[in-house]
């Protein structure tokens, strides 16, 4: 490995790798990709979403939503929506209510949901109080 050069050596030196100046370019980046994001939804014709929920190692219950869309290019994007704790209980209507926020906050329509994927499990398919349920009002 070839040694650093005295400028790049200087250069290196004054690069700043305390937390705040990291943090805030890891934000910042963040930021571009879910605007770049938000851009990409407002196009979609028609999209599909994937939910899991399972327990984390702390014994609280995770949501995952992925969204996969298709513009009118027949382009397709998919990205993780959301990943969301769900403290206390995960009952159908508390999923319903997170998968309504993720999809707002997209600006995604519910009539331009085509399909959604579950793990099966009861919260998900319950035909009353289920995510399935409320989806189908």
């Amino acid at each position: 490995m070839k040694p650093f050069t005295d400028d790049k050596n200087d250069l290196a030196q004054q690069l700043s790798l305390s937390d705040t100046p990291v943090m805030r370019r890891v934000e910042s980046i963040s930021s571009n990709i879910n605007e770049q994001l938000l851009e990409r939804a407002r196009d979609f014709t028609s999209f599909s979403i994937a939910i899991d929920e399972s327990k984390d190692i702390f014994d609280v219950e995770q949501l995952v939503i992925w969204s996969r869309g298709v513009d009118d290019n027949f382009k397709i994007t998919e990205e993780m929506s959301s990943l969301s704790p769900m403290y206390g209980k995960a009952r159908g209507i508390d999923i319903f209510d997170e998968v309504q926020k993720v999809l707002s906050k997209a600006s995604l329509p519910v009539t331009k949901l085509s399909r959604v994927t579950t793990d099966e499990a009861p919260s998900m398919l319950g035909i009353g109080s289920g995510l399935k349920g409320q989806l189908s009002r």
